[in-house]
């Protein structure tokens, strides 16, 4: 970039003049402009400084490209911006974590018109003319809430016409008794759960509108644990910045990052200590710094000192007011009224999520005509029936600063829906692949290392399977899948039995190895799925660490389970029929843990996805049963459902690959037949050859076991499909 000299600040045109008046203006939404708001304008500005574009200029955080951008969200080369033969320019994404944005919006290719709005990273530029202007972005940026306001499904208010400013270096706490809105209304301000009407602006940028963009600049640190507590401080942290921070950014780069984070927290001397051992204390100073990795503008923080005795929430108080005077904007909601004097604003929500006061937090006692703000908390509670917003609407001082709030905005113009649309192309194709790949990548590494770090945890998934396996060993009949010998028939056969209780055991140590890993750890999901996690590349990480995990234990349980039981000399497909059931019960595992995927995805909290699992394995067992016992199953609806129980297929493999249909054939017999007429006994074993006929899935032969086995891997695919479409439709929310 060079310097344009003394008139490079001028537009360059009349038109150029008038739509930058539009852009420095009044904030837009949607291309509307928000009519009677005086908000604070940006807290940068568009410089002087112009890069002139030829044919092709590439920008990227390597010392290569045209434009060098010093920033960890960047990647190495990031994007690049293309002159078109028809005069117009083309952005390109070239693969980068972080994505490019034009005018808010994630792109992977788009045309560029004059005076468009590019974003990569903490850096924003404009077309102007034939070069590029680059947004001078002090990182002090001014925060507003205007009109906010919130219904549940019934109609009923929970936060009602809300509206403050925050400037630059703002520390804001946010109080009120329980029930008045304080959590929806950080849902709100966050874009977690947008507000049903009015508007939240980011630095003069309407929150909402452009959130794919904004939410790189937003930090949140919820009220839940978002921390694994089997991983050290700076495993944590370094997962976190490899999550957020582009692939080609070095170990030494993060180390170097998350060394800063730790000494300005006050943390640094607990990098190697377990996050589990840590006090409360710091354990909320590391969940901040987890957000501070990508250097937010913004920081969010839901109850930080809950919990906490009066020294440590004291510190953690002291802590953000040096953020905030460090140059971000900081918000927190708080029941704490001990170091409620170090912030800047109080926004104090009476019950209804209606706003009572805003303003300094020294004055509020006596807005509130009460001696401290112990007895503001008990007025608001006592005193239901009083207006507060209208109390505080005929404050002077907040009349000046707001006025009339307006709700409406002009119609929306899309200034994309005029541009020729421009297919992703394989580029973009193979970025969102690489993109997939490099947070799945990461994922299984940390997954692997939490499971390793429960110790206790680790143990007991070692030595289940070797317990089941014993016990089946020790109680199932012997030598019940061998082939009785020549010229004998087995009059009664235990073969069937022992198969599926092997099976329903592997289902079961599949099932309980998932069905609490996604559940337990949603308020991680949820702030990590608000900062750009993919879903395919988590159900992915889960299903391969659960599923190599699962595969060595199902293994060893039949081995186990099925030492005294003998087998044919020929498996359907495979020489052993032993390496056939072993196969068999691998997969009916695999297909528990897909199964327990999708409970635990569905359900709200791990008890509840605990009791939810033994009834769903023990229709598995009903439906599993349909092959020994038909009349169990041959009914309506149930007949159906057998078709989705993995444990019926995988039974059906294991049936087919020791002939299960022949060795049961008297027992088959028998059980349609329980009683002889003594007088004429030959008519009933006259339909022996009839009654010999064995489900079609049995068949001893290659075609019929692939079946099997194919069956049992779609049902596992679309379990592990519904665990991802459940994992996508749960909001991220708070």
């Amino acid at each position: 970039m060079h310097d344009g000299g003394p008139g490079a600040d001028e537009p360059v045109n009349a038109e150029v003049a008038s739509r930058s008046e539009e852009r420095r203006g009044a904030p837009t939404m949607g291309g509307g402009r928000v009519a009677g708001l005086a908000a604070a304008g940006p807290s940068g500005v568009f410089s002087g400084i112009h890069e002139s574009i030829g044919q092709l200029v590439r920008l990227g955080r390597d010392q290569a490209n045209d434009i060098v951008l010093e920033d960890l969200l960047v990647s190495r080369f990031h994007a690049e911006l293309r002159a078109r033969p028809d005069g117009l320019h083309e952005l390109i994404d070239l693969g980068s974590r972080n994505g490019t944005f034009l005018n808010g919006r994630a792109v992977e290719r788009a045309i560029v018109e004059e005076l468009d709005i590019v974003s990569i990273g903490h850096h924003t530029f404009r077309l102007v003319g034939h070069g590029l202007e680059k947004y001078i972005d002090t990182g002090l940026i001014a925060f507003e809430a205007r009109g906010l306001g919130v219904r549940s499904a019934n109609g009923h208010s929970l936060l009602r016409d809300v509206t403050f400013r925050l400037e630059e270096r703002s520390f804001l706490a946010v109080v009120g008794p329980s029930g008045a809105g304080k959590s929806t209304l950080l849902n709100a301000l966050t874009g977690f759960r947008p507000a049903g009407y009015g508007h939240v602006l980011y630095d003069g940028r309407d929150l909402y509108e452009h959130y794919d963009e904004l939410r790189l600049r937003l930090g949140f640190v919820p009220q839940e644990d978002v921390l694994h507590g089997e991983l050290t401080v700076g495993q944590a942290l370094d997962y976190a910045a490899q999550l957020r921070f582009p692939r080609d950014v070095g170990s030494d780069e993060r180390r170097r990052q998350i060394a800063r984070l730790l000494d300005q927290l006050g943390i640094e001397t607990a990098t190697d200590r377990l996050v589990g051992r840590l006090s409360g204390g710091q354990r909320r100073r590391v969940a901040v710094a987890m957000e501070l990795v990508t250097k937010p503008s913004l920081v969010f923080l839901d109850e930080p000192t809950s919990g906490l005795d009066p020294g440590n929430e004291r510190g953690l108080m002291e802590m953000l007011r040096r953020l905030a005077d460090d140059g971000r904007t900081v918000i927190v909601v708080t029941h704490s009224m001990q170091s409620i004097r170090l912030c800047d604003r109080l926004l104090v929500l009476a019950p209804g999520g209606v706003p009572a006061y805003f303003g300094p937090p020294q004055l509020a006692a006596a807005f509130f005509d009460c001696a401290d703000l112990q007895e503001v908390f008990r007025l608001l509670n006592t005193d239901r029936d009083r207006d507060w917003a209208a109390a505080l609407h005929a404050d002077p001082a907040y009349a000046r600063q707001f006025g009339a709030v307006p709700l409406e905005l002009p119609a929306k113009v899309d200034r994309d829906k005029r541009r020729p649309a421009l297919s992703p192309g394989p580029r973009a194709l193979l970025a969102g692949a690489l993109r997939a790949e490099s947070q799945f990548g990461v994922l299984v590494q940390r997954y692997a290392r939490v499971i390793a770090g429960d110790r206790r945890n680790a143990i007991l998934l070692i030595l289940q399977p070797i317990f089941i396996g014993l016990l089946m060993l020790a109680a199932l009949p012997a030598h019940q899948l061998a082939a009785p010998a020549a010229g004998q028939v087995r009059a009664v056969s235990r073969a069937g039995l022992v198969l599926l209780v092997v099976l329903l055991g592997a289902t079961w140590i599949g099932a309980s190895n998932a069905v609490r890993e996604i559940v337990r750890e949603l308020p991680i999901l949820q702030r990590e799925r608000a900062a750009g996690l993919g879903v395919v590349p988590y159900i992915a990480s889960k299903a391969i660490v659960l599923g190599m995990l699962t595969v060595v234990q199902c293994s060893v349980m039949a081995l186990l389970a099925l030492a005294r039981q003998g087998s044919h000399d020929q498996g359907s497909l495979l020489p052993t029929p032993l390496l056939e059931l072993v196969i068999a019960a691998v997969l009916a595992g695999l297909a528990g843990m897909a199964l327990g995927l999708m409970i635990s995805a569905l359900s709200s909290t791990a008890d509840q996805a605990m009791t939810v699992l033994p009834v769903v394995l023990l229709l598995e067992l009903l439906l599993a049963m349909g092959g020994l016992f038909p009349d169990v199953v041959d009914k309506p609806v149930l007949k159906q459902l057998s078709y989705a129980a993995s444990t019926q297929w995988s039974f059906a493999a294991a049936a087919s690959s020791v002939d299960l249909g022949r060795m049961q054939a008297l027992d088959t017999v028998a059980s349609d037949a329980p009683t002889i007429q003594l007088d004429d006994p030959i008519s009933k074993f006259e339909s022996l050859a009839t009654r010999l006929q064995q489900p079609s899935s049995w068949q001893h032969e290659p075609d019929t076991w692939l079946q099997d086995v194919a069956a049992v891997v779609l049902i596992a695919g679309l379990a592990l499909l519904g665990a991802g479409l459940a994992v996508r439709r749960r909001r991220v929310e708070a």
